[in-house]
């Protein structure tokens, strides 16, 4: 219950100005979360110095590399990002292997599992990424240059590649990597840097972590050669238009601006209790439910996106309060079905404790995300993403690998960060700065895990 307190008072916090009134507990906490966002400040800018000045070196990978990350916390549309990015991929022939951070049985590893199974995708779980990565393209392979160059022609924003003709495409070889929230994973080169950012709450307090909810500093900005706005559409225009006035002053001048939204497609019920919890697969088609299902219901929302522990936390001290409230709303309107609404998100955190609801139908809602800009700006994200997938990697960085981010203007970034920090000779690194050179590739020694269901592969390596 204390810890529950504290981090809703954390993000509160974040969430709200300094000027605005704040309870005794966050009075009290300010100060304490001031300090630590210091040295996090600190940390972080001394970490990305050591990479851009060549002192730690980051590795290159023989494929290339798209980063899907984030500059704040919370539920910025990463993974639905992610799993967009590889339908588009794989629509093309194109075989996407996804490097994402935490643990086999983690909520987005789950989700892309679900998603992506029966496809040629494959997905690597763990901290060292660049050493899952390398094991994976030992494995299985990788496509040539010439082959990847050709299928990039075909590449359509439309396509999420999810039908079955679209889905068996490929040779099982690995095309692309795309890296799970990378932005601030350094030790792995990346060849495009994607960048989401909620339209919505976008900074916050404008502070970082712990203080505020920024993982970096907002110059850090002028890394992303895209910037997608999500739930753009829940936002007035002329909102809108006044975020991405600001963004001019941080974003690079051919950084490609885009609109995102998440669109529901279908409702699912929960499995029965004979299927394996933890190894989801993709809803069979005669399971949807379309939405109307929920018309003339008494619907219930639960959610706890963009908090990993709060939903079960809640739900573990709140269900039986919820399943009585269920009971009330069908007493109240007699006739009607009482149904709760989760995302899949929600659902896969801890799906066997909803059977503990008796009073109400519980159903699980599946989205997509969808652009929502021009067809001039689809057409320039098109474009690049075909000269990503098209780059001759093994060249180094000298190659057409889309925008490829310019040492010079990341060394702007830090010297603008910390203006009062770093002295005038940053400015001498501007120029001078050499091109970071990827790692030699070294054997692996770590016992490697891997489960497989179709043609989706996933693997995990321990931490170090």
């Amino acid at each position: 219950m204390v810890n529950q307190r504290l981090r809703a008072a954390v993000v509160r916090i974040a969430k709200t100005a300094d000027h605005e009134t704040s309870s005794l507990l966050e009075k009290s906490l300010k100060p304490l979360l001031a300090s630590a966002s210091a040295i996090y400040r600190g940390l972080s800018f001394t970490r990305r110095f050591l990479y851009n000045y060549g002192l730690l070196e980051a590795t290159r990978l023989p494929v290339p590399v798209v980063s899907v990350g984030n500059i704040t916390w919370g539920g910025n549309g990463k993974t639905p990002m992610v799993e967009t990015l590889s339908g588009w991929f794989l629509g093309a022939g194109i075989c996407p292997l996804i490097l994402t951070r935490g643990y086999a049985g983690g909520d987005e590893a789950q989700m892309l599992q679900m998603h992506l199974q029966g496809s040629c995708a494959k997905l690597g779980v763990g901290p060292n990424r660049a050493n899952i990565a390398r094991s994976f393209l030992q494995s299985h392979g990788m496509q040539s240059y010439q082959h990847r160059k050709k299928l990039g022609e075909s590449l359509s924003l439309e396509s999420a590649g999810t039908s079955s003709q679209l889905w068996m495409k490929g040779d099982g070889k690995i095309g692309v990597v795309i890296l799970d929230d990378g932005m601030q994973h350094l030790p792995l080169a990346r060849n495009l840097e994607i960048v989401m950012v909620n339209a919505i709450t976008l900074w916050g307090n404008t502070r970082m972590v712990p203080r505020g909810p920024l993982r970096e500093s907002l110059h850090q900005l002028k890394r992303a050669d895209v910037l997608v706005l999500h739930h753009a559409d829940l936002v007035a225009e002329e909102s809108l238009d006044s975020t991405e006035t600001m963004l001019k002053q941080f974003l690079r001048k051919d950084a490609i601006v885009i609109c995102s939204s998440m669109i529901p497609l279908h409702l699912f019920g929960l499995p029965s209790l004979e299927a394996e919890i933890g190894s989801l697969r993709r809803t069979p088609e005669h399971s949807r439910l379309p939405l109307n299902t929920l018309r003339d219901s008494v619907v219930l929302s639960v959610s706890g996106v963009g908090c990993p522990e709060a939903l079960s936390l809640a739900l573990e001290r709140d269900l039986q309060d919820i399943d009585m409230r269920c009971l009330e709303l069908q007493m109240r309107f007699e006739g009607r079905t009482v149904v709760i609404v989760l995302t899949e998100k929600d659902y896969v955190r801890d799906p066997l404790i909803w059977r503990i609801v008796t009073n109400a139908q519980v159903l699980i809602l599946h989205s997509s995300l969808k652009l929502i800009s021009t067809g001039k700006t689809l057409a320039a994200l098109r474009k690049l993403l075909t000269a990503v997938v098209s780059c001759d990697v093994t060249k180094g960085s000298g190659g057409s690998c889309g925008h490829q981010t310019h040492t010079t203007d990341v060394i702007k970034a830090l010297h603008e960060e910390q203006k009062g920090g770093i002295r005038h000779w940053v400015l001498y690194l501007m120029e001078g700065a050499q091109d970071q050179k990827g790692s030699q590739e070294t054997d692996l020694e770590q016992e490697v895990q891997t489960t497989s269901g179709g043609d989706f592969i996933w693997q995990s390596l321990p931490a170090q």
